[in-house]
């Protein structure tokens, strides 16, 4: 809903790939972007919750199974967002 919010053609595009042992998933929108300093300036009244929840259940996720996930965001306003998420290929055996 946020990255497209208001946008009458807006996307949501979600890639994977497999890069030597690493998995990337990137996800980009078309929507408004942001500037980082912008994000809660003007409405301190309202939090954006939704970046620390998912800050939370990666440091979950990266100290139950003792991997890490790297992280790069791109936004610029009026450009869109794209995050890039990477980290390592897990097979389960039996």
């Amino acid at each position: 809903i946020h990255g497209v919010k208001n946008i009458s053609e807006g996307n949501i595009k979600v890639n994977y790939s497999l890069e030597n042992d690493r998995v990337v998933v990137v996800i980009r929108d078309n929507g408004k972007g942001f500037v980082a300093d912008s994000i809660n300036s003007g409405n301190e009244l309202h939090k954006s919750m939704g970046t620390d929840i998912i800050q939370k259940r990666m440091d979950a996720y990266q100290k139950l199974h003792k991997f890490e996930i790297s992280t790069n965001l791109v936004s610029g306003e009026d450009k869109g967002t794209e995050i890039t998420l990477t980290f390592p290929m897990k097979i389960k055996t039996i």
